[in-house]
C-alpha cells in the first residue's frame, strides 16, 4: 500500500503538470529565475540557437516524464527502475525549484512554503531511498536474485 500511495503522488503530479502545462512552465520559470539558474539557461540556449524558454519546457517534460514513468514503474513492480527515475527527478527539482530563496513583501511565508516543500521532497527522497535498500539484487551472471541491498540483511 505505502509503495503505491507514493507512486501516486509522482503519478498525480504528472498529470497535472501535463494538464496545466502553461502554468507548469510559467513556475518552472519563475522558480528557475528566482533560484539564479536562467542566466545560465539563457547562454546555453544562445549557444544551441533556441530560446530559454524552449529549454525551460525541455527540462519541464523531462520532469513529466521522470515523475509519470518513475511512478507508473514503481507502482507495478519495477522498484529499481522507478526509483532510480524519481530520484533523478526529485533531487534537482528539490533544490531549484523550492530552495527557500524569495525576497521582499511576503518572503517570510513563500520561504516557509519552499523550506515545507524541501523537507517533504526530503523526507520522499529516504522513502525512495528505503525502497531501493529491499530491493533485492541480481545476479548478473545468472539472473537469479541475491541479497537485498541492505548490507544488515546480508548478514
Amino acid at each position: 500500500v505505502g509503495r503505491a500511495l507514493l507512486a501516486l503522488v509522482f503519478i498525480w503530479t504528472a498529470i497535472g503538470s501535463w494538464t496545466a502545462w502553461d502554468n507548469a512552465h510559467e513556475y518552472t520559470y519563475s522558480r528557475l529565475t528566482d533560484a539564479g539558474v536562467m542566466p545560465l539557461i539563457q547562454s546555453a540556449a544562445g549557444q544551441l540557437g533556441t530560446t530559454s524558454d524552449s529549454i525551460v519546457g525541455l527540462m519541464l517534460g523531462a520532469a513529466v516524464f521522470l515523475k509519470g514513468m518513475g511512478g507508473l514503474a514503481l507502482a507495478f513492480g519495477g522498484e529499481a527502475c522507478g526509483t532510480v527515475m524519481l530520484m533523478l527527478f526529485l533531487v534537482p527539482v528539490t533544490f531549484f525549484m523550492h530552495a527557500p530563496t524569495h525576497t521582499g513583501p511576503g518572503s517570510l511565508e513563500r520561504n516557509f512554503d519552499e523550506t515545507s516543500h524541501l523537507l517533504k521532497n526530503g523526507a520522499i527522497a529516504g522513502a525512495l531511498l528505503v525502497l531501493w535498500q529491499s530491493i533485492p539484487a541480481k545476479d548478473a551472471r545468472s539472473g537469479g536474485e541475491l541479497a537485498p541491498r541492505d548490507s544488515k540483511k546480508r548478514r
